[in-house]
Order: C-alpha cells, then structure tokens, then sequence
C-alpha cells in the first residue's frame, strides 16, 4: 500500500513572492511535517528577477525547485505525482482558472487546500486598477476582452475552492497580520546576505519603478521626480541611495548612487534599517514594507502621472498608502524641510 504524503507545492515569479512562499512554508511545518515541498519558478521580468541567492536558500530548506517558461498547471502536477490519499497544500499568488475548475468537478484521488500569498499593494486592488494595468503591460487588444472573464471567473473559482489568503494585512479589515510578520521577518533572516556595504546612517532610499519601461512615464518627468528628491536628500543631509526595480533598464542612473545588493529592498532593510532614515517612491510596495515591518519613514511623490494612477486604486489600496505612507506632491518637496 503506497504511503499517504503531504506536499507543499507552488508556483512564484518575483523575488517578494518566493520569500512568501517560503514565510508560509516555515508557517506551516511549525504544525506539518511535509514528504515533499516543491517550487515551481517562472520568471516574470526576466532573468535578473529571481537572484541565485533564493534558489541556495531553498536547497537549504529542501525544497525542490523547477525552473519553467512555461505556464505552470496544479492539476497536471497532481496527475503525474499525487498518489492516493496525498494532502495538497498550493501556495501561489493567483490561481489557475481552468486547472482548479477541471480539478473541482472531477473527482480526485487526493485533497488539495489553496493558499494565496501577497504579491505586493496589487494583491489589495479591485477589478479597475487590474484591469488598466494589464491594459498597460500586455497585449492591449487581447486583454480588453479576455481579462474582464479571466478576473471574474477567477472570483468564482476562488471562492469555490475556499482559497486561504496569508500576507500583511486582512484583506477587509486592513488590520495587521502578526503571525505573517513574524514569519516573514525569519524568511529575511534566512535570505539576506551578510553584511558587505559600509553605508552612511543617514540614508534615504529611492526605490524604482518601471514606469518609463512601460510607457508611463517620459524620462524628463521622472528625471524630474529623481531631482527633486535628491535635492531634498542634498538639503536634509541625507545620502540618497537608488534601490532599482529588475524590470526598470531603460533610465540612465549614473548620476546617481546606485545599490548593488544583489536582493530584494525588504531585505536590504532587513540588514541595514538601524543606517536607513527614509524611503521614497512613487507608489512601490516598498512604501508600504518599509513602515510596516521596519518602522521606516517613508514617502510617496505625488506627480502627474500617479495622480492619475491613483484614480484607478482600490478603497483598500488608497487606505495602504494613506495609513503607512506620507504624500508628497513633487512640487512641494523642497519646501518639505520647512515642514518636518
């Protein structure tokens, strides 16, 4: 008689997703020893989005993991490795409409629970704000009429399924998830790398966003974001240190500092939050993190374009930002010294 198993199995495609999955993996091994956790990793802005360094760190913890360009499918991986009796925990961002419908109806050797895992401020957004960010970033034609099905039928299927979230906040309250920042804050200390960058105590980070990759901004209206802020960091006595988004290469940085920590910006906090005074970025999750796990200020630029961005955010969204960052019109920040 084959031996029931439980597998933890999933499926990220950025650096702050996998540190997710591996905050819920420690999460739940403090109840369930798994015969089998395996990870599927699926680049989504390039290769330059997931560092070596988190594939070193799942070794360690004995995941087995599978680099794909291909669309990953729960019920295919079920069919060809899930025996009688096998418990099935899926941890992923978003599920797979088709595979765990056909996985729904039809009747299975196995159970499977789904655990959905925070994918930054997005995973607080509403049908608007997705919709006209996959109109931005994809096929614009394709998305208008295939992503208004894709979301809604994903609403059924996720409530169907009884999903599980586990990331910062509850998703209706907004109150603050402990267990997850305890769990998440262990996952920082198994990922960061030590120590190697003599910085100064005063540091204001600028975190980046793609935004003039993906043709929302002009380089001259992000310059001029860039500039003020460095003139505020320059008055401040702050020394500015740019944190870059991997999907942000278009932009010339070489006027500015520019950090090679070969990690995500939670990490980066994680090592050197006693050296850091602020952070800044136009709306980055990064914002959010900063001041929820680390207790760092930090500040969002209002400018033409994220006016308009805003417009398009979630009640939940526009209450993260209001509730863990300080606004900032671009415009103003020279005058922001006056104020503090």
């Amino acid at each position: 008689m084959t031996q029931k198993e439980k597998i933890l199995v999933g499926c990220v495609y950025s650096n702050f997703q996998l540190t997710n999955y591996i905050a819920y993996m420690l999460k739940a091994e403090s109840k369930i020893k798994f015969d089998k956790k395996v990870l599927y990793v699926k680049y989504y802005w390039g290769n330059d989005s997931l560092n070596e360094k988190y594939l070193r760190t799942l070794d360690a913890l004995n995941v087995e993991y599978v680099i794909t360009t291909n669309k990953f499918s729960l019920e295919n991986y079920c069919s060809k490795n899930a025996c009688n009796g096998d418990e099935i925990i899926y941890v992923g961002n978003n599920v797979d409409v088709f595979s765990c419908s056909y996985m729904l109806f039809r009747k299975k050797r196995y159970s499977v629970s789904y655990i959905l895992i925070d994918d930054g401020v997005g995973s607080y957004s509403n049908f608007l704000h997705l919709y006209r960010v996959s109109l931005n970033e994809r096929n614009a034609l394709k998305m208008l009429v295939l992503f208004p099905l894709n979301y809604f039928a994903k609403t059924v299927v996720e409530k169907l399924i009884k999903a599980q979230r586990f990331g910062m906040l509850d998703v209706v309250t907004l109150d603050l998830n402990n267990e997850y920042i305890d769990y998440y804050l262990e996952t920082l200390s198994l990922t960061a790398e030590e120590k190697k960058m003599t910085l100064d105590k005063n540091l204001l980070i600028f975190c980046t966003q793609p935004y003039i990759d993906l043709g929302g901004m002009t380089e001259t209206e992000y310059s001029f974001v860039l500039n003020e802020v460095n003139k505020y960091s320059e008055l401040n006595e702050l020394d500015m240190l740019i944190i870059k988004h991997p999907a942000d290469k278009k932009f010339d940085y070489s006027y500015y500092r520019v950090s090679e920590y070969s990690g995500s910006f939670e990490e980066f906090a994680y090592l050197y939050k006693g050296e850091i005074n602020e952070v800044w970025s136009i709306n980055s999750t990064c914002l959010i993190t900063a001041n929820l796990l680390f207790n760092i200020k930090s500040y969002s630029v209002n400018c033409s374009f994220s006016r308009k961005q805003k417009k398009t955010f979630s009640n939940k969204m526009t209450k993260l930002f209001e509730k863990f960052t300080s606004a900032v019109d671009v415009e103003s920040i020279k005058y922001l010294k006056e104020q503090r």
